[in-house]
């Protein structure tokens, strides 16, 4: 796929992106709106680890694993570091750029955005040669892939299937959010 295609792609998914995050926010706000958390389990029982104020966001992890993938995560090298060094020489703040600027190029290499970070630094007037992108093809691939899977984490959570749902479907589905994440539903 030519450059300029990966560029209109990825532009398309931010804009997806965006739209999935506020209908997210409307969502769990309504899911919120409908089911609460009934008493506290016993200390006996084991908790889970939902995130309820992420907008019933479906979070259950063992968190040995969780420990395990953060401890994976940082030992291997992170795509696009030499492109993240070489932008962040010219962006950061004791280097004459701005906080915001350096933040964004920041949160964009954490999240293996290359072409995001590709992007910002055009934005930003950073001279950038070919071999700064190593294997463009397969970078450019992996950030839209990046974007779109979080954008299927959204649309796979308790407030987003909820909503979507058909009224025989959340007939279905207050027995199993009840049952399964011990909450009230109030109608």
């Amino acid at each position: 796929m030519s450059y300029k295609k990966w560029i209109y792609k990825y532009k398309y998914l931010l804009a997806e992106q965006d739209e999935i995050e506020e209908r997210f926010s409307e969502y769990a706000s309504e899911f919120n709106k409908v089911f609460k958390r009934k008493e506290e389990p016993s200390k006996e029982k084991k908790k889970s680890n939902i995130d309820w104020d992420s907008g019933a966001e479906d979070k259950i992890e063992d968190n040995e694993e969780i420990s395990e993938e953060k401890a994976k995560t940082k030992k291997e090298p992170k795509k696009g570091r030499e492109l993240y060094k070489k932008i962040s020489k010219e962006v950061h703040p004791d280097k004459g750029g701005n906080e915001k600027d350096f933040k964004i190029i920041s949160e964009l290499y954490h999240e293996g955005d290359i072409l995001g970070m590709y992007l910002k630094a055009e934005e930003l007037g950073v001279e950038l040669e070919d071999s700064d992108l190593g294997d463009a093809e397969e970078n450019f691939e992996l950030s839209c892939a990046s974007i779109s899977e979080k954008n299927m984490v959204k649309m796979q959570t308790l407030a987003w299937v909820w909503a979507k749902a058909s009224p025989e479907k959340r007939k279905e589905l207050i027995i199993q959010i009840k049952n399964t994440y011990n909450l009230e539903y109030i109608k």
